[in-house]
């Protein structure tokens, strides 16, 4: 008797449960529909911590109109060779990319030596149009991507390794001007 007054009590204690439970169906529908839509509505820029940037983008002080523009955190390789030897350096670093309707412009310029050089003209400019600092990039820093599909433009990805994260908060633009430095323009 014992044993079925048990079996009788677990059984009313399940439904009970149950209809408590089933109350509560709709509010887990729910919470699941709004954990699955806001999952989908995560970018992939999102996804990988980058935000949007809003600067205005210029080379050679030509505006290149940016349709788009994110600051993201990437993974980075400098490969290494020596006589016998190689080795790879990995880092992250953040990178400006953005998708222009003009290629970058190219600077020529005299040089007081004999061998020639190129790189990437990086200045950063805040309010006022004050030049707040130029630097040096090295050819390996900007990468170029003709965009097939969207004929005439260009994506560009800068790696920003060597820009104080202080001075890129203060800066309203950005200029990049590929430099040749040759003794040749004489």
């Amino acid at each position: 008797m014992k044993n079925k007054d048990i079996k009788k009590n677990s059984f009313e204690l399940f439904i009970t449960k149950f209809r408590a439970m089933k109350k509560r169906i709709p509010l887990y529908f729910f919470l699941f529909i709004l954990n699955i839509a806001t999952l989908q509505a995560q970018g992939i820029i999102e996804h990988f911590n980058g935000f949007k940037s809003d600067f205005i983008i210029t080379s050679k002080d030509s505006d290149l109109s940016p349709l788009d523009q994110v600051l993201v955190k990437r993974a980075s390789l400098k490969l290494e060779t020596a006589a016998e030897a190689a080795f790879g350096l990995g880092y992250e670093a953040i990178h400006l990319e953005f998708i222009a309707s003009k290629k970058l412009g190219t600077a020529r310029r005299q040089a007081d030596h004999r061998w020639i050089d190129k790189f990437y003209a990086f200045k950063l400019f805040g309010e006022n149009n004050t030049m707040l600092a130029e630097i040096r990039l090295g050819r390996e820093s900007v990468r170029e991507y003709p965009l097939e599909e969207i004929e005439g433009y260009y994506a560009y990805s800068v790696e920003l390794r060597y820009i104080p994260l202080v001075l890129l908060e203060k800066t309203k633009r950005i200029d990049i001007t590929f430099v040749m430095l040759s003794n040749r323009f004489r």
